[in-house]
């Protein structure tokens, strides 16, 4: 009885320390039995959950060092990038003034791509200087609902677009930056929804005033593959577009301790749910 006992001890103590070892050495991908009763179970689940987030944590920071170097290498090229762009868009805009017919329809297009490389090389700069800056109590609401009137008056959003802005809440946040990350989640679920279609913003608060916004549509989804590599920079699933808009806000959101993920929502399409912590004592002691 005493040897079976023994060996029944021994046996989940020693698959832990040969996971607790692998685990040293870097190795993320190890997972511990967890059929063990009593503590040395509960042990190997609290350690396997240790493994998951520190894999998930090295992705994020993988993913931040990727986005970084894009934006470094973005901001030594921007200005002889940007340079030559200001003048094509000169002339092409002078040329405008007087084309008619199939060569102003040539210009419009030349317009169009030269404003596209622009977006690019801003977007690159923008994975650059996600900083943090000084901070300040935003209330959610209203720049939701700002955010949705900025897009009805450029028509980026049609009136045969649904969207309901509901919940309250407040978050520290750069106002410009956390407006620009909005902005971007909105106008891709109105896209995503087409005509006819619904959207959603739903602000949540929890109990220590971390908060979160989610986005929902009613469009297709996103697959799981792409979801794999949505924030990705130049990954896109539209037709037209930089691929940059999500990479940046992640990077946003990251800069502010922050993150954005993405999940089906209650309205049949993808839900992207931007978090944000809580103040911290010094922040709320301000406000």
């Amino acid at each position: 009885v005493g040897v079976y006992i023994g060996n029944s001890v021994a046996r989940p103590v020693a698959r832990l320390s040969e996971g607790a070892a692998r685990l040293a050495r870097g190795d993320l991908d190890v997972r511990i039995p967890e059929d063990d009763p009593g503590e040395l179970g509960h042990l190997a689940a609290q350690l396997n959950r240790m493994t998951v987030a520190l894999r998930e944590h090295q992705a994020r920071l993988v993913q931040h060092e990727k986005l970084a170097g894009i934006g470094r290498l973005a901001a030594g090229v921007a200005h002889e990038i940007n340079n030559p762009l200001g003048v094509i868009l000169g002339y092409v805009r002078l040329l405008q003034r007087r084309a008619e017919g199939a060569l102003a329809e040539d210009l419009r297009v030349v317009e169009e791509e030269a404003v596209r490389c622009q977006d690019i090389v801003e977007g690159l700069l923008d994975l650059a200087r996600p900083g943090r800056g000084p901070l300040e109590p935003v209330p959610l609401r209203d720049a939701c609902e700002e955010v949705v009137s900025r897009l009805r008056e450029s028509t980026r959003v049609g009136p045969q677009v649904s969207v309901a802005v509901l919940g309250e809440g407040t978050a520290w946040a750069q106002a410009p930056r956390l407006r620009q990350v909005l902005l971007n989640l909105v106008k891709n679920a109105a896209e995503a929804a087409g005509e006819g279609g619904r959207v959603e913003v739903r602000i949540a608060v929890d109990a220590e005033g971390a908060s979160r916004v989610a986005v929902s549509d009613s469009g297709p989804g996103v697959t799981a593959e792409a979801r794999a590599r949505l924030f990705e920079p130049f990954f896109t699933t539209k037709l037209s577009g930089t691929g940059l808009g999500l990479a940046v806000s992640q990077a946003i959101a990251e800069a502010h301790g922050g993150r954005i993920d993405v999940d089906t929502g209650p309205l049949g399409g993808a839900r992207f749910t931007l978090s944000l912590p809580a103040p911290s004592h010094e922040q709320e002691a301000a406000a």
